[in-house]
């Protein structure tokens, strides 16, 4: 079994860690790993006074530039799961710093460097594999690039009832603009009526990421033909200090002007949208191309200003 799957971890299991060795290139490094821990069924004397060595695993692996085993500690076993190396295989170095300035609050050094296609490439792959399933059982992860793995998986899953279970599941995960978006299950397309009653209640969520994607979810499937007014409601009563928050608010609505400008303009001719929400749906809206120039003509009237903010 490559991963340890959660329920087989009780209370006397090892935690689980990443060891991250960096290597010298074209060299066969050996590392060595020891832990010692007080046996958990000896009595408080014995483990006041005896520690016992664990495990001790020789590793002679040779992954350049960069070497990363994922050891799971459980009853005195360890497993290394093979997933990091195949990831690793993937790496761009260059795009990994290139993401890192994309995703402001993730840590640099848990970026791999993944480019999206090729990554899609591999969840259409992993997908099919028996290891999948445990995979997305494994949370928190410890990488940028499997969070994205994590939601790329989701988007595939064809059943709705466990997309949206697995889905509630990792939302409180999600911890940037990057796998929030990217995250975008087919199947929710083909329950409407359901998927509308969750993405409300996301919308409505404190979580800053969780809110996003119930209103992303709003956007992407009731701004067409599936479209109610109602739709405007919701995002409308989100109220939220959070930049992306807010920024995924004013795309909501620059996105319903383009699709039911009728329907959507009297949001920002009552200034129904907080200033800051107000002027970047207008924003957005004007760099558009679905937005005619006359209806950018009319926007751009609208703009709030410390002059005309009398609301």
């Amino acid at each position: 079994m490559l991963y340890s799957h959660a329920s087989t971890i009780s209370h006397h299991a090892m935690t689980a860690m990443v060891v991250s060795l960096h290597l010298v290139p074209d060299t066969l490094p050996i590392a060595m790993v020891a832990l010692s821990a007080s046996q958990p069924s000896a009595s408080p004397s014995v483990r006041a006074g005896t520690k016992y060595v664990v495990t001790v695993c020789v590793f002679s692996v040779i992954i350049l530039p960069e070497l990363i085993f994922c050891c799971t500690f459980v009853h005195q076993t360890v497993i290394m799961t093979p997933l990091y190396p195949r990831l690793l295989a993937l790496r761009d170095r260059q795009y990994a710093e290139f993401q890192a300035r994309l995703v402001p609050g993730v840590a640099p050094d848990s970026i791999i460097g993944i480019r999206v296609p090729l990554l899609r490439a591999f969840a259409k792959d992993f997908a099919r594999e028996a290891d999948c399933s445990r995979f997305l059982s494994l949370l928190p992860h410890r990488y940028y690039d499997e969070n994205m793995l994590h939601a790329l998986l989701l988007s595939q899953l064809k059943d709705m009832d466990e997309c949206v279970a697995r889905v509630e599941e990792f939302l409180p995960y999600v911890d940037n603009w990057a796998v929030c978006d990217i995250m975008s299950p087919k199947v929710f397309g083909r329950h409407p009526a359901r998927l509308m009653d969750k993405a409300v209640e996301w919308s409505r969520s404190p979580h800053v990421y969780t809110c996003r994607f119930g209103l992303a979810m709003l956007m992407t499937h009731f701004l067409d033909s599936r479209f109610s007014p109602s739709v405007l409601d919701a995002a409308a009563a989100v109220e939220s200090d959070e930049y992306y928050v807010r920024m995924m608010v004013a795309w909501f609505f620059a996105t319903a002007l383009a699709k039911q400008w009728d329907a959507a303009i009297p949001y920002l001719q009552q200034r129904r949208l907080g200033v800051w929400v107000h002027n970047k749906t207008i924003q957005k809206a004007c760099e558009s191309y679905r937005i005619t120039a006359g209806q950018k003509a009319v926007l751009r009237t609208m703009k709030i200003t410390k002059a005309n903010d009398h609301k």
